[in-house]
């Protein structure tokens, strides 16, 4: 179940589009658009209701995994009305010496993007120019087959003005 328009949703169309045929082949089922509204147990058994194309709907699974994102968690790292907000220019927050980076910006959670972004701020207090192009962290999903990314969509691409050349390459 994915609440998005498509698998995959921060990559190219034709890679969502590929991985739900292969999906499909292997048997497994994907509804887009599709909010949870709920998972109990009936016996042994997971039931997880969702809204999908404005229709009620249940499946039935062994196990349930959600993966619905993630969030900062600062609790208790800051003094008491001392939250500083985070997304600013140059990493910096809201309070000066402060920086944020990773899971506490907007962009990219990834473990390699956040390690990327440490190297920039780094870099940008030691008086440097930035080493690293945030623009082209690479990404990848552990799916069979898997798939990775680097860089903006092609449509994302395309919405800038930005000229785009596309190959492909069956591996």
């Amino acid at each position: 179940l994915e609440a998005m328009p498509r698998l995959v949703p921060n990559m190219d169309k034709e890679i969502a589009q590929n991985l739900k045929l292969i999906l499909k082949k292997r048997g497994v089922e994907s509804h887009t658009l599709a909010a949870v509204q709920g998972v109990h147990m009936e016996g042994d058994t997971c039931v997880c209701t969702f809204v999908e194309k404005e229709k009620e709907q249940t499946v039935e699974a062994e196990y349930v995994l959600c993966a619905v994102g993630r969030c900062p968690n600062t609790d208790g790292l800051f003094a008491e009305g001392a939250a500083p907000d985070m997304e600013r220019a140059n990493f910096e927050s809201s309070i000066p010496g402060v920086y944020a980076i990773g899971d506490l910006i907007f962009g990219a959670q990834l473990a390699h993007a956040a390690s990327a972004q440490g190297i920039v701020v780094a870099e940008q207090l030691a008086g440097k120019e930035p080493s690293v192009n945030l623009d082209v962290v690479p990404g990848c999903v552990y799916t069979d087959p898997e798939i990775a990314s680097a860089g903006i969509t092609e449509d994302a691409a395309k919405e800038q003005g930005i000229k785009v050349k596309t190959g492909k390459f069956i591996m």
